[in-house]
């Protein structure tokens, strides 16, 4: 089966990060109508932050200074961990750049 991404769009990336704190596997989707191709993506980048948070605590963590702002992640919180986790599988997934995936995050939330 091949597989193809789909664009990480602004709205696409808002969606994927909505999705932050979902433990569930597969996510639970509340509306209907969310495209196979959604989730399907959603499926592997669970899979990847929830091996993130297992197995690369120390490729999550240096990823910490791209979001460094004020107000932007708590130290030391649950949140930031999956946050953080969510955000190198994007990065990885899609084989972005640090200042890519830094645009990318700042520009849907």
């Amino acid at each position: 089966m091949k597989f193809s991404l789909p664009g990480l769009t602004k709205k696409r990336a808002r969606w994927i990060f909505d999705y932050v704190h979902e433990r569930d596997m597969p996510p639970m989707f509340p509306n209907a109508s969310t495209p196979d191709i959604d989730k399907t993506l959603m499926l592997i980048l669970k899979s990847m932050q929830i091996a993130n948070i297992e197995r690369r605590t120390e490729e999550c963590v240096d990823l910490f200074r791209l979001f460094n702002e004020p107000g932007f992640l708590e130290t030391n919180s649950e949140g930031t961990t999956w946050f953080l986790a969510l955000a190198l599988a994007v990065k990885e997934l899609y084989r972005l750049e640090d200042e890519e995936l830094q645009r990318i995050i700042y520009n849907c939330h």
